[in-house]
């Protein structure tokens, strides 16, 4: 039981063992407590560095929090480049502060693209 607290006492600061005793009391669910935070650190990590295609299968508070972030992400990156491919109709309605930076940035592109299509185009010829 010793043993099992100083695994405890261990995973609880953070450090994660190498590997644990082969034939432990309570082996799987301590493997288990290691796996779910190191699937976790790892999907926020891949998230950060711009990569939208991990998939993360942990559950829990935590876990479910960074899966919507992630579908959020995703989905800003669709509409994002519906914009680019000048859709001007996509509104962002998540991420707090963000969705204002969004929209004013989408009615601004759609304000000037409105406005150079209002001008007559004027071309000048050398006679």
């Amino acid at each position: 039981m010793a043993k099992l607290a100083s695994l405890l006492k261990h995973l609880a600061t953070g450090h994660i063992p190498a590997e644990l005793p082969p034939d432990g009391e309570y082996r799987e669910e301590l493997q288990q407590l290691i796996d779910a935070p190191s699937a976790i650190t790892h999907f926020a990590q891949v998230m950060a560095e711009g990569d939208l295609s991990a998939t993360l299968h942990q559950g829990g508070t935590l876990a479910g929090s960074l899966k919507a972030l992630h579908a959020d992400l995703r989905h800003l990156t669709w509409q994002t480049q519906k914009v680019a491919a000048g859709d001007f109709t996509q509104r962002v309605d998540f991420l707090g502060d963000f969705l204002i930076a969004f929209n004013s940035m989408v009615e601004s592109l759609a304000m000037a693209r409105d406005e150079r299509q209002k001008k007559p185009s004027t071309i000048h010829r050398l006679q």
